[in-house]
């Protein structure tokens, strides 16, 4: 059983004040093995300085913002197992994921997605057009139509949950979380209210489709406020799921791409990009510093996420072993991304492609959550002695 969102946030709370966590009332029922094998997890997590627990969260793909109490619950409700009575359950070794995992990032003249499967490698990674040769200004005028194009797009384009599931036990979609900004205008640009509509309406699709989405605290994991679902009828869209395991069947998920790019270090890539322009430019014995406008560090952080995944692809090229180890891994910096087959023609379609900055987006946001889930099963392991 999981223990309540409740407890564990008065369980956190009361190791910050260095006392035994007890459960106030929880709305469901825990053993108490479960209390005590949170409350001892709890407490060795304490003892870990504030840097020591958000390196754990930047390689769980969690957020880092917070004080030491509320980073320790936030560790706590993503790791905890299904069942914590760990007593009765010996430590599972940890395997490749029976896993397939869609990940799109937003845009609406270049859409980019890719397909990973954990067992056949990079199966579909491209950009697609969604307005084609539609004026984004008469989609904004026109919802009716931008929900008929973003609903071609999910059940044309994209794989479903069902076709998916017959080769998967566990299906994930992975969409890039958007935000509101005005790019230095006064009013909000055209584009991006567009991007900021075929959001809600991609969930829509493919909550329609059976895909469950994700609990509130993962979007309390983003950094938001959790909204309550009270009022929402679940039976309206029956999910896509394998009876008896909550971890089986089709999920839908936001991923902040701060979140992707700290784990892959990307703004320091950049700033090592800049640093090196600058070296090339800069007049014998004259300082020059390594600071530049926003657009200047945007264009060498797409640059930098080009380089990564320009070097990930090389290196699939180099060998055959990744064809026969599913665990292979490819050693970006200081973290382990799984090294996955990629067919010559996708490959191709990237070295081709004058939109490399959107398919990198997408397939870093991938290769981030594969790792993350490694991640999280080996401290799930290693706080609680079985996978979460």
């Amino acid at each position: 059983m999981v223990t309540p969102y409740r407890t564990l946030r008065s369980s956190a709370s009361s190791y910050h004040r260095g006392k035994p966590a007890t459960a106030k009332s929880p709305p469901a029922p825990t053993t108490s093995a479960t209390l005590q094998s949170l409350e001892d997890a709890g407490q060795r997590l304490f003892k870990l300085k504030a840097s020591e627990l958000k390196e754990k969260l930047q390689t769980c793909g969690l957020g880092t913002v917070g004080s030491k109490s509320v980073l320790v619950e936030r560790l706590l409700t993503t790791l905890q197992p299904s069942s914590l009575d760990t007593s009765t359950q010996p430590s599972v070794p940890k395997q490749p994921r029976d896993e397939i995992v869609v990940s799109i990032d937003i845009g609406f003249r270049n859409l980019a997605y890719a397909v990973v499967s954990t067992q056949r490698g990079l199966t579909a990674w491209r950009t697609v057009d969604l307005a084609e040769d539609l004026e984004v200004s008469g989609l904004i005028q026109s919802p009716w139509a931008t929900a008929q194009v973003v609903q071609n797009f999910v059940h044309r384009v994209l794989p479903t949950p069902a076709q998916m599931l017959r080769e998967a036990s566990r299906v994930v979609y992975i969409i890039e979380r958007q935000r509101f900004r005005t790019v230095g205008f006064e009013q909000i640009p055209d584009a991006v209210l567009f991007i900021n509509l075929i959001e809600p309406l991609i969930y829509a699709n493919l909550i329609n489709l059976g895909a469950r989405p994700a609990p509130a605290l993962t979007y309390a994991h983003l950094g938001e406020s959790p909204l309550s679902l009270a009022g929402v009828d679940p039976t309206l869209a029956a999910p896509v799921t394998t009876p008896g395991d909550p971890r089986q069947g089709a999920f839908v998920h936001p991923v902040n791409p701060a979140t992707v790019s700290s784990f892959f270090n990307l703004n320091q890539r950049a700033e090592a990009i800049l640093a090196e322009r600058v070296e090339k430019r800069k007049p014998s014995g004259k300082a020059v510093t390594t600071s530049g406008s926003k657009a200047r560090s945007k264009l060498a952080k797409k640059k930098a996420s080009i380089q990564l995944i320009t070097e990930y692809v090389d290196q699939v090229n180099q060998g055959p072993t990744i064809l026969t180890d599913p665990r292979a891994v490819w050693t970006a910096g200081t973290r382990d991304v799984p090294l996955l087959p990629i067919s010559p023609a996708l490959e191709q379609g990237f070295r081709d492609s004058r939109k490399k900055d959107d398919m990198t987006d997408c397939l870093l946001q991938a290769l981030a959550w594969l790792a993350w889930q490694s991640a999280r099963d080996a401290e799930s392991q290693g706080l609680f002695g079985t996978k979460q």
